[in-house]
C-alpha cells in the first residue's frame, strides 16, 4: 500500500490467494511474517470486504496467521489489513512475507512485499545551542557584559565548538 514510509505511519496489506487447482482446498490460511518492529493493527482485517476476527499472532507479534476458508477451483480470497511501523524500526528496507496453505497440502509460492523506511526530519540529530558569558555573581554591572569570544567548549567525543564575537555557539 505505500513505498516510503517512517516511523507511526500505517501500512495496508493486501493478501491476494486464488486456487489455481482443479479441486477445492480446504482450511486456507495466510501466514505473514511483518518486518521487524512493525504490529498488527487491532480490528483492521477484512476478507472479500468483510470484517473478520484479528489473526492469530506470534509471541513475538511479528508472525500473523488469516483463516480464508475453502477455496473451490479457481475461487480467489481478498485479506486486507494494516500495520503500524513501531519505534524500534531503522531505516533501510522492511521486507514482509506471506505464504498460504491448505488441505490436502497445498501450499503456495512465497510473496513479498518490501516498504522503504526514511527517518523523519531531525529524528536522530540534536542542535546545542547557548551563550558564554561573564557573571558578576550578583555584581550587576559585570553581568551586562557581552558573551564572551574565543572560547572552546569541547564534548565527550573530543569534538568542539568556539564561540563568536557575542559568545554563541
Amino acid at each position: 500500500g505505500k513505498q516510503v514510509a517512517s516511523v507511526g505511519d500505517f501500512i495496508p496489506y493486501r493478501l491476494n490467494v486464488e486456487n489455481a487447482s482443479t479441486g477445492t482446498i480446504l482450511a486456507v490460511s495466510v501466514t505473514d511474517r511483518l518486518p521487524a518492529g512493525f504490529r498488527y493493527r487491532k480490528g483492521s482485517a477484512r476478507l472479500n470486504g468483510t470484517a473478520i476476527v484479528d489473526p492469530a499472532i506470534s509471541a513475538d507479534g511479528r508472525t500473523l496467521t488469516f483463516p480464508a476458508g475453502d477455496l473451490a477451483a479457481g475461487a480467489k480470497a481478498d485479506i486486507v489489513y494494516v500495520a503500524e511501523v513501531g519505534a524500534g524500526v531503522r531505516p533501510g528496507l522492511a521486507t514482509n512475507s506471506a505464504v498460504a496453505s491448505g488441505t490436502p497440502g497445498a501450499v503456495s509460492n512465497t510473496a513479498q512485499a518490501a516498504v522503504a523506511i526514511v527517518e523523519d526530519l531531525y529524528r536522530s540529530t540534536a542542535t546545542i545551542v547557548g551563550r558564554v558569558s561573564v557573571d558578576g555573581c550578583g555584581d550587576k554591572e559585570r553581568s551586562e557584559q557581552g558573551g564572551l569570544a574565543g572560547i572552546r567548549i569541547y564534548r565527550e567525543d573530543g569534538t568542539f565548538v568556539v564561540t563568536d564575537q557575542n559568545g554563541m555557539y
